[in-house]
C-alpha cells in the first residue's frame, strides 16, 4: 500500500517536472499544477498575496457551506501579539436555501479583552465602517469565538480587519468552523500554505483572467498575452528572479495606463440621461449600484413610457447570493443599492432613461450593473462598468502581490487614480497606510487629482482626512450655511442645545469669511454636563439615541469617539460633544488635535457668544481666536490644506 502510494506521489512530481520542462505559458496551465506540491511561488514570489495593505481595506470572504455551531478566529504565531479587528458577518442558509445573516442567539468570548473595548460581542454588531471593535491583550495565540444557540448551515463568512498599518497583525490569523462536537469542519487562512494557494485559485487567478479577457476585447491582444506569459513564467520559476519580477511589474503598470478612463458616472439631467434598451421578452429590470451602506436612502430617476418617477432603493435579500459571487473576484465591491423597475413587455423593445440629480446618490452608480430578466431568476447584464473596473483592479492587485508592503511611486499614483475615478469609499483607509511613506504622498495626490476630476456630471473629489470627498469650493456656501442653521435651530428647539461652529468650520468662517475651500464636512459642537456615574463614551451613545428618537440618524464614527455623524435632512454634519468635567469646574473634555481627547479651558468656550455668517446668526465660543490657537497652534492664521493629512 505504502509502495503504491509513494509511486503515485512520485509520478505526480514527475508529471509536474515534465510540465515545467515544457514551459508553462498560460493561466490554464496553472490550473493543471494546482495539486502539485510547491508548484507556485505564492508566499515568497507574491508577498502581497498573503498580506497586502491595499487588499486589507476590503473584507475577506470565506465560502464554507457547512453545518456550524461555532466560529473561531485565532492568531497562531508563536509570539506575543494582539488580536483586534473590526467586524465579522456570518451568512447562513435557511430550509429554502435562502441566505440570512446571523444576528441573534449567540455568545461571544475572547481570550482576553482590553479596557477600552471590553465587549467581544461588538464584532458581530458592526458593519465594516469602523477601525476596531474588539481588542485582546498582548498574548501568545489570542483568540475570539462566537457560539450559536443552534447549528446554522453557514454559507459565507466575511472578515473585516482593522484598516490601518496594524492590520498586519492578522497575518497569522486562522479561521475555524466547529460542529456540535467541537470538531473543526472548515479551516482557512493565508498563514497556511494551503490557504494562500486556495486564495490564489479562488479569486486571484480568476481576476487576472478577467483582466486579460478585457484586454483582448479591447484589441490589446499583445498586452494580454504578455501579461499572461510573464506572470506564469515568473510564478512557476524555481527561484525569485529580480529581473523577471521587474519586467512583470513594468508590464502591469503599462497596461494600467492603457486602460485608464474617465469616471463612468450617470448623467444628472433628463436630457442627458443614460438610455438602456430593454429586450422585448424582458419583464424585469434592475439597477444595482455599489457603494458603502449609507444612512440616507439612495434615489434613482427613471423615465419609462413617458412617465418620470423617483425610485428608492429596495431591500432584496435574494440578491446576496449574486453579490457574493461578484465579490469573489471583484473583492472591493461594497454594499449593493438595488432598484427594481417593472418593464412588463407588450412585445416591443422599450427604452428606459436613467439619471441621478444629486451627487449623494450619484456616487453609488459609478460602479453599477443594469440587468434584465424574463423570469426574475436568470439575469442578463445589458450595461455595466464592471469589466474595465475588474481589469484595472486586477492590475493593481497583481502589482501589490509583487510589491508586498513596499509600495512604489507608480503604484500609488495609479492606485490614487483608480480610487478617485471610481469614487471608492475604501480610499479613506489608504490614508493611514501612507503616513509611514510620506514621500509617496505627492504621487498619490497626483493620481487622485487626475481621477477625481474626470467625471462628466459629478463634482470633482479630492483627498482629505475623510478620504475622497467633494470639497466645499464646489458647493454653494449659502446652501451649506442654510443647512447648518436649520440643524442648529433643530437642536435648540428640541433639546435646548446651543450648537456652534467649531474646528475647521469655525476656522474658515472666522479667518476667511467662508467655509474652507478644501474642507468637506461641517463641524458643530455643544457643551453639555456629564451625567452622574456615566463615562464620556456612554454619554455620547445616550445623546445618539436621543437624536435617533427625534428622527435624526447618527452614529459615532469610531467606538472611542465623542462626536456623532449626523444625517440631517439632505446633508451630513459632525456634532462634537464637549463635556463639562464634574470635579473640575474650569475645564471641559473634548476632541482636539489629532482627533485626541484632552482637557480644555472652559473659559475659551463659555459663556457662549454669537457670530454672523451668510445672513444667519450662529452661536460661537467665547474666545474664538484663543480656541483656534489652542486647537491648531499659532500657525492657525495661515491656510494649510494638508494640515491633518
Amino acid at each position: 500500500m505504502k509502495k503504491g502510494l509513494s509511486r503515485r506521489i512520485r509520478l505526480g512530481r514527475d508529471k509536474f517536472k515534465a510540465q515545467k520542462n515544457s514551459k508553462l505559458m498560460s493561466f490554464s496551465d496553472l490550473y493543471s499544477v494546482k495539486q502539485s506540491k510547491d508548484a507556485l511561488l505564492l508566499k515568497s514570489g507574491l508577498p502581497g498575496l498573503v498580506y497586502g495593505p491595499f487588499r486589507n481595506v476590503a473584507a475577506h470572504r470565506f465560502h464554507v457551506e457547512m453545518p456550524v455551531k461555532a466560529v473561531r478566529l485565532s492568531l497562531i504565531a508563536e509570539y506575543n501579539e494582539v488580536l483586534n479587528f473590526n467586524h465579522i458577518a456570518i451568512w447562513a442558509r435557511d430550509d429554502n436555501n435562502k441566505l440570512y445573516k446571523v444576528t441573534s442567539d449567540y455568545e461571544c468570548q475572547m481570550s482576553s479583552v482590553s479596557k477600552v473595548l471590553p465587549d467581544p460581542t461588538q464584532a458581530m454588531l458592526g458593519d465594516g465602517a469602523n477601525s476596531v471593535s474588539v481588542h485582546s491583550k498582548r498574548e501568545i495565540k489570542p483568540w475570539w469565538i462566537v457560539k450559536f444557540d443552534k447549528v446554522h448551515h453557514v454559507a459565507f463568512i466575511e472578515f473585516y480587519n482593522r484598516k490601518d498599518k496594524w492590520g498586519v497583525r492578522s497575518k497569522s490569523m486562522l479561521l475555524s468552523c466547529l460542529n456540535e462536537k467541537d470538531k473543526i469542519v472548515f479551516q482557512a487562512g493565508n498563514v497556511i500554505k494551503k490557504g494562500a494557494k486556495q486564495a490564489f485559485y479562488d479569486w486571484g487567478l480568476p481576476l487576472l483572467e478577467k483582466c486579460t479577457d478585457f484586454l483582448n476585447s479591447k484589441g490589446l491582444k499583445n498586452q494580454a498575452t504578455e501579461i499572461e506569459q510573464k506572470f506564469v513564467e515568473y510564478l512557476t520559476d524555481n527561484t525569485i528572479d529580480a529581473e523577471k519580477r521587474g519586467s512583470l511589474l513594468t508590464c502591469l503598470q503599462k497596461c494600467q495606463t492603457l486602460i485608464e478612463s474617465d469616471t463612468p458616472d450617470l448623467p444628472n439631467e433628463l436630457d442627458k440621461a443614460l438610455v438602456v434598451t430593454v429586450p422585448a421578452d424582458a419583464k424585469y429590470l434592475r439597477v444595482i449600484g455599489y457603494r458603502r451602506k449609507l444612512m440616507r436612502p439612495v434615489t434613482l430617476k427613471v423615465r419609462l413610457d413617458g412617465s418620470t418617477s423617483t425610485l428608492l432603493e429596495e431591500h432584496d435579500p435574494d440578491f446576496m447570493e449574486a453579490h457574493f459571487q461578484n465579490n469573489k473576484c471583484i473583492w472591493t465591491l461594497q454594499h449593493p443599492h438595488i432598484f427594481n423597475i417593472p418593464v412588463e413587455s407588450k412585445g416591443d423593445i422599450k427604452k428606459v432613461e436613467l439619471w441621478c440629480d444629486d451627487f449623494y446618490s450619484g456616487d453609488a452608480f459609478v460602479q453599477r450593473q443594469i440587468q434584465v430578466s424574463a423570469d426574475n431568476k436568470t439575469w442578463q447584464s445589458i450595461e455595466s462598468t464592471f469589466e474595465r473596473f475588474a481589469a484595472r483592479l486586477a492590475l493593481l492587485t497583481a502589482q501589490e502581490w509583487l510589491l508586498g508592503e513596499t509600495w512604489d511611486h507608480v503604484f500609488v499614483e495609479q492606485l490614487g487614480h483608480f480610487l478617485a475615478t471610481y469614487r471608492m469609499s475604501q480610499a479613506r483607509t489608504v490614508k493611514p497606510l501612507l503616513r509611514a511613506n510620506r514621500d509617496l504622498l505627492p504621487s498619490f495626490y497626483e493620481g487622485v487629482e487626475r481621477g477625481g476630476s474626470s467625471a462628466s456630471f459629478l463634482p470633482p473629489v479630492i483627498y482629505t482626512r475623510h478620504g475622497l470627498t467633494i470639497p466645499f469650493e464646489h458647493i454653494d456656501s449659502a446652501f451649506l450655511a442654510d443647512r447648518m442653521k436649520r440643524f442648529t435651530n433643530f437642536l435648540d428647539e428640541n433639546l435646548n442645545l446651543q450648537a456652534f461652529p467649531c474646528y475647521g468650520t469655525l476656522l474658515g468662517i472666522h479667518r476667511d469669511g467662508d467655509f474652507l475651500p478644501h474642507d468637506d464636512d461641517i463641524d458643530l459642537a455643544v457643551i453639555v454636563d456629564l451625567p452622574a456615574d456615566t463615562d464620556y463614551l456612554d454619554a455620547t451613545k445616550q445623546w445618539a439615541e436621543t437624536l435617533r428618537q427625534l428622527g435624526v440618524p447618527c452614529r459615532p464614527p469610531t467606538p472611542t469617539s465623542l462626536n456623532l455623524h449626523c444625517y440631517f435632512e439632505d446633508f451630513d454634519m459632525d456634532l462634537f460633544m464637549i463635556y463639562r468635567i464634574p470635579d473640575k469646574p474650569n475645564l471641559v473634555w473634548t476632541h482636539m488635535e489629532g482627533y485626541q481627547t484632552r482637557e480644555v479651558k472652559r473659559s475659551l468656550l463659555e459663556p457662549i457668544s454669537t457670530l454672523e455668517f451668510c445672513g444667519h446668526e450662529f452661536y460661537a465660543p467665547a474666545k474664538i481666536e484663543a480656541f483656534l490657537e489652542d486647537r491648531y497652534g499659532k500657525g492657525w492664521v495661515t491656510p494649510d490644506p494638508t494640515f491633518e493629512l
